[in-house]
C-alpha cells in the first residue's frame, strides 16, 4: 500500500472513531504496526509515470529530475526576467525567445522601472514576514493546544464535526468547530 492510501486509511479510521483496517484482508492496520517492504518500494519507484508537462513515461524514481531540468516542455522564465521579461513559456522555445526578447537592448530607465516593481513586491513580502515576526516576538505569548473532539449533529441525518473545548486569546473566549467533507454522502471520509 503506497503511503497516500495508507495516510488515509489511517485518517478515515480516525474520523469514524474506528479502528483502521485493510481493504483486502480486514487485518488492523495501525501506524506504530506498519513495516516498510523495501523490495515493493523498488519495484513501485520503477513503474512509468507520466511527466505532467510532455505527458511521456518515465521511471518514478528519475521523473521529478526530468520534469525539473530535461523535460523541453517544463515552464521557464526568460533569461532576462530580472530586468523585466514577463515571458513564461516551454524551456524548448526559450532560446529562441531571448534571442528576439526586446529587454536586453532597453534603457536604464525602462530597467529600473522593472527593477521598481520587483523592489516594490520584495518589500510587501519583507512587511508580512516583520509583522509575523513582530507578532512572534511579544513578551508574553501563549501557546493553546487544541484538541478536537468528534460529535454529531441530531438531524435525521447525523453528520460528524469535531469541536474543542474553549480557550481564551485576545481578550476573547474562542471555541474552534470544523466538519469534514459537508457535502459528500459520506460525511465521515477524509477523501
Amino acid at each position: 500500500m503506497c503511503a497516500g492510501c495508507f495516510a488515509h486509511l489511517l485518517a478515515d479510521a480516525r474520523l469514524r472513531d474506528e479502528m483502521a483496517t485493510c481493504p483486502n484482508c480486514r487485518v488492523d492496520i495501525a501506524k506504530n504496526t506498519a513495516t516498510r517492504n523495501l523490495a515493493v518500494e523498488k519495484a513501485v519507484s520503477e513503474l512509468p509515470s507520466e511527466c505532467q508537462f510532455c505527458a511521456k513515461e518515465f521511471p518514478r524514481n528519475t521523473l521529478q529530475h526530468h520534469e525539473q531540468q530535461l523535460c523541453a516542455e517544463r515552464p521557464v522564465k526568460c533569461g532576462y526576467s530580472k530586468i523585466g521579461c514577463p515571458w513564461r513559456g516551454p524551456s524548448h522555445e526559450a532560446s529562441e525567445h531571448e534571442k528576439v526578447c526586446p529587454h536586453p537592448s532597453t534603457t536604464g530607465k525602462d530597467v529600473m522601472s522593472a527593477l521598481d516593481a520587483m523592489d516594490q513586491k520584495f518589500q510587501e513580502e519583507k512587511l508580512l514576514y516583520d509583522t509575523i515576526f513582530d507578532l512572534m516576538s511579544f513578551e508574553k505569548i501563549t501557546f493553546n493546544d487544541l484538541q478536537l473532539k468528534p460529535y454529531r449533529t441530531e438531524e435525521f441525518v447525523h453528520k460528524l464535526y469535531y469541536e474543542t473545548a474553549r480557550f481564551s486569546a485576545f481578550n476573547f473566549q474562542w471555541v474552534v468547530k470544523t466538519r469534514i467533507n459537508n457535502m459528500q454522502r459520506d460525511p465521515a471520509l477524509s477523501v
